[in-house]
């Protein structure tokens, strides 16, 4: 799979984990994060493969300052496991809208707000096996696919997938499923101007 040419704005990169993934298979990736100590962890890693660096780019930023920068210049948004920690959630996918082209894409993946994603992502993450440092979730933050589906067609989008995503911390692996009852992507896309 090639994303060559494909403009990629990850929102709360933190490490650059995704980005480095997309920047390895073509796309031109900007990374932004409100954390200044993890983009210049993720600035430091993307240098040691000029592969990588030549395609990526780090900024410190907030979602605010940034979209009003750089608004409708992106194909594509992607926040993995971000909105989970973001207390005003109707402005941030506002905000991660407003980078899109219009027929640009937008992908959001976060724990389901569902008894089983609060034990499974919490109770056990964070207090039984310690994968996760403990506080990291509020399950107050989680979000039902339903409330994205709604803010992001409030805001011009189109929802056009929704999909399970399930961990084995056996084998450190995530995979699809059709269950969404632990954690979810989301594919919608931005109308395009004459659509809205």
């Amino acid at each position: 799979m090639s994303l060559q040419g494909v403009k990629i704005v990850d929102v709360g990169c933190g490490g650059g984990i995704l980005s480095e993934a997309l920047a390895r298979i073509g796309a031109q990736v900007t990374g932004i994060d409100a954390s200044e100590e993890l983009i210049n962890i993720a600035k430091l890693h993307a240098e040691l493969d000029s592969n990588i660096s030549k395609n990526v780019n780090y900024v410190h930023s907030t979602i605010e300052e940034f979209s009003g920068e750089n608004e409708k210049l992106y194909d594509v948004v992607v926040s993995s496991e971000v909105i989970e920690h973001v207390y005003n959630q109707k402005l941030f996918l506002r905000e991660c809208v407003r980078l899109l082209k219009p027929g640009g894409s937008i992908f959001i993946t976060t724990p389901n707000k569902t008894l089983i994603s609060w034990f499974f992502g919490i109770i056990v993450a964070e207090y039984v096996i310690n994968i996760i440092p403990r506080g990291t979730h509020d399950w107050n933050n989680f979000i039902l696919p339903c409330e994205i589906q709604c803010i992001l067609e409030k805001n011009g989008c189109k929802t056009k997938l929704i999909y399970g995503i399930v961990y084995n911390p056996i084998i450190k692996e995530w995979s699809l499923s059709s269950s969404t009852a632990f954690c979810y992507g989301l594919h919608a896309v931005k109308k395009k101007e004459i659509d809205v």
